[in-house]
């Protein structure tokens, strides 16, 4: 019972020392997260934003579990329960992080750091024990409840310390034992600097230099050179001239100057024109628009194609759109019963002529043939020669007799025999003749 109470004034005196601690980085890159808990810090194991805190239990559910997982093997121990909060939601490391716990007043150099569950387990983390700084540090997968547990009464496992490679930070180097023990400690012993970066009058350089003990690399911004301005040439836009150096500073800044307009192309009524004028300090040329004419439409003398004549303006514009009004016709050559006429009329407005070809006038041919209609023979009313076909004397029903064939321009046919005197037309033609003896069609005699 003694032991109880002694544990608890224990464990209230050590809240009161170490819970009022604030969060805040120290200058070996630790974190207190409160009531003495220090964490090594990894960029990688939260996100931004990302609270983490610890505080040491004495009683409610959290203690009384833990209290019941290490009470069989000590009654000296200390709970903390650690956590990490992210827009109110609790969450937990994304790497193993290594976490110093305090070691109260008392407390003998054999702990170990217990991590108990929810139901109740525990598990012993690997612990390395530091006297001198008071701590127990422990390396953490994820935050939740821990107990620093004093097994005062078991034996402490003899420690050989064993330093490894350099450890360093900006000021200066060690090499440190797993328990805490370091030995080596001092200044870094600096070579010369290495220019990686040349700085210019716009932009830095960078430079290094290495401890020739440790390798720690040391980097170091080169300041821009002083710079003296150089103004060149005019630059200008539309509204403005000035001077620029190649570091961005400007001078005599100014609104152009400009003399009057010179027109370059005069506007007329169908096509805009222009013109410029310059600023006398920069030369900046600065062009406009010269809006067209006012239009005044002009229509003229009037067009026409062979259904309607107008007039129009030289913009386009229309007027006076109509069909032609045309005279009585006028015959300018009569047709005959060989040869087409012709004649035209007038459209009273505008003049335009239209012509018309007059048909030949029709007629039958009529022909008059004697014993010299061995020859072609012509119409008498229009002259036309008529071609003669000499079908042989194998035909027909006078033997001796040359049977002719008379083709007419409309495709009739006329037959008469040679010795007849005045050849009276009959139609013989047929389409039996025509497929049965069309091999006994004679050329054509002059």
């Amino acid at each position: 019972m003694k032991k109880q109470i002694a544990l608890i004034v224990t464990t209230i005196i050590l809240f009161c020392f170490v819970a009022c601690q604030t969060n805040a980085p120290t200058e070996n890159g630790t974190l207190d997260i409160g009531s003495g808990v220090m964490l090594h810090q990894s960029e990688a194991a939260f996100e931004e934003g990302t609270t983490v805190s610890a505080e040491i239990l004495t009683q409610g559910a959290i203690f009384e579990r833990a209290q019941s997982a290490v009470q069989a093997e000590t009654e000296k121990f200390t709970v903390f329960e650690i956590t990490a909060v992210k827009d109110n939601v609790s969450v937990q490391p994304k790497a193993s992080l290594t976490v110093d716990f305090p070691i109260p007043n008392g407390y003998s150099e054999n702990l170990t750091v217990y991590y108990v569950a929810e139901n109740g387990n525990k598990e012993a983390l690997a612990t390395t024990v530091n006297m001198y700084k008071k701590v127990a540090s422990a390396k953490l997968s994820h935050f939740s409840t821990y107990v620093l547990v004093d097994l005062e009464d078991q034996p402490v496992t003899s420690h050989t310390h064993s330093f490894g490679e350099w450890e360093s930070n900006s000021d200066s180097h060690w090499k440190e034992c797993s328990c805490g023990q370091k030995e080596n400690s001092a200044s870094h012993t600096f070579g010369d600097w290495t220019v990686t970066k040349e700085a210019t009058e716009i932009a830095e350089g960078s430079r290094f230099r290495t401890c020739s003990v440790c390798n720690y690399e040391e980097t170091e911004v080169i300041p821009t050179l002083s710079h003296t301005h150089s103004f060149g040439e005019w630059e200008s836009n539309s509204d403005s001239h000035w001077k620029e150096c190649s570091c961005g500073q400007k001078e005599n800044s100014a609104s152009h100057t400009f003399g009057g307009w010179t027109v370059t192309r005069e506007a007329t009524e169908t096509a805009e024109g222009s013109k410029y004028r310059t600023c006398s300090v920069c030369s900046y040329i600065n062009t406009e628009v010269i809006p067209k004419l006012a239009h005044t439409h002009s229509f003229g003398s009037w067009k026409n194609n062979s259904s309607i004549h107008w007039k129009e303006c030289s913009c386009g514009q229309k007027e006076n759109s109509a069909s032609h009004t045309f005279g009585d016709w006028t015959v300018t050559k009569e047709a005959t019963t060989s040869a087409t006429g012709s004649k035209y009329r007038t459209c009273s407005v505008c003049k335009y002529k239209e012509t018309e070809v007059i048909p030949v006038i029709s007629h039958t041919h009529t022909f008059n043939r004697t014993s010299a209609g061995l020859k072609k023979g012509t119409c008498d009313v229009c002259g036309v020669a008529m071609p003669i076909y000499n079908l042989g004397e194998e035909i027909y029903d006078r033997p001796g007799e040359n049977l002719w064939l008379v083709v007419n321009d409309n495709g009739s046919y006329d037959w008469y025999y040679e010795a007849d005197s005045q050849v009276v037309v009959e139609d013989y033609c047929n389409a039996e003749f025509a497929n049965n003896y069309s091999s006994y069609r004679y050329p054509v005699m002059d």
